[in-house]
């Protein structure tokens, strides 16, 4: 999907990116009132709508970062209800309980888990992906995200290297949202953007407006073509914020209040609602209807997986697991 084509399909993804976001956003906050151990992505959900929503199609391989990866899994198909289930690890979830989110992958979807329980190893993992696609007839690529800390790794610079110098059909998504825990990037990586890095290493590589939906989707879109044709590796840098804590009880004492509010003047579902009302003459009274409605059903799907029991001795036995 583009925001980029006709103008009746341009308003209806335009549309779909709303709901994506404001799905994110819920899928998010109900994570938090579960969890005080939650790494939200609150605030970088245009990242997560334009990248993996809107930028990709099933069969397309990701390797989401961490921090938002539930929502990829739900634009993937996973059920709301399981996606709770797993966060709460309950009886009745994909992994039976044995796997708490969002560490688990979406096999059904594409979406791979963090194997390694590390910052950086899904970079050469979504190179090592994208080297098995480019030997098959398809012509699905990987999407790889990763936070600004994870840049400062041996893994980031070994995974980019590896896809340029193989040509592979891999795009790196960048979700720089100012803060590694509680430290600003600036203050440990030696390069003025990650994007300056990446084009270190021959790709094309770019810095967006990681709260703009339309920035995003058009940057990521034209990298995931671009790999489709088989012309190599791209990188997307988008500059957010992170507005909760490293995680949901983190008080983030180290962030400036001044900053924080600029950045929630600049809400990229907000920000998004006027786009919709003046580029494609839809109501708020139409929008609130549709942001009203899908906060429930996300509310409602987080209850339900709320009354599962836990899982039992049985569930989490792993007798004949390896045997499938």
């Amino acid at each position: 999907m583009s925001l980029e084509t006709s103008p009746g399909t341009a308003r209806d993804v335009a549309l779909s990116g709303y709901e994506l976001m404001v799905t994110a956003r819920q899928i998010e906050l109900e994570c938090v009132r579960l969890s005080g151990h939650w790494y939200a992505a609150i605030g970088e959900e245009a990242v997560l709508a334009g990248a993996y929503g809107l930028s990709s199609q099933h069969g397309d391989v990701l390797f989401p970062h961490y921090r938002g990866a539930m929502v990829v899994h739900y634009l993937r198909g996973r059920s709301l209800e399981d996606l709770f289930l797993s966060v709460l690890a309950r009886k009745g979830s994909s992994s039976q309980g044995r796997h708490i989110a969002p560490l688990d992958g979406w096999l059904q979807g594409d979406v791979m888990p963090w194997t390694s329980y590390m910052l950086g190893p899904n970079i050469p993992f979504g190179s090592g992906a994208a080297l098995a696609l480019s030997r098959s007839t398809t012509d699905r690529v990987a999407i790889v995200g990763l936070g600004d800390g994870t840049a400062g790794t041996g893994d980031f610079h070994e995974g980019l290297n590896m896809a340029s110098a193989l040509n592979l059909p891999v795009v790196f998504v960048c979700h720089n949202n100012q803060f590694s825990i509680s430290t600003r990037p600036q203050e440990v990586l030696a390069t003025e953007s990650i994007a300056s890095w990446a084009r270190g290493y021959q790709m094309p590589s770019v810095t967006v407006d990681g709260n703009d939906l339309k920035q995003v989707q058009a940057a990521v879109g034209e990298a995931v073509r671009r790999a489709r044709r088989r012309e190599g590796p791209s990188f997307v840098e988008c500059l957010t914020f992170r507005r909760t804590g490293h995680f949901a009880s983190d008080h983030a004492p180290y962030r400036d209040s001044a900053e924080l509010a600029m950045w929630e003047k600049r809400d990229p579902i907000e920000s998004w609602e006027r786009e919709l009302v003046n580029q494609w003459n839809m109501s708020r009274s139409d929008l609130k209807e549709i942001r009203t409605r899908l906060e429930e059903v996300v509310k409602q799907a987080a209850a339900t997986a709320e009354t599962a029991p836990h899982a039992d001795e049985e569930d989490l036995s792993l007798e004949g697991v390896y045997d499938r």
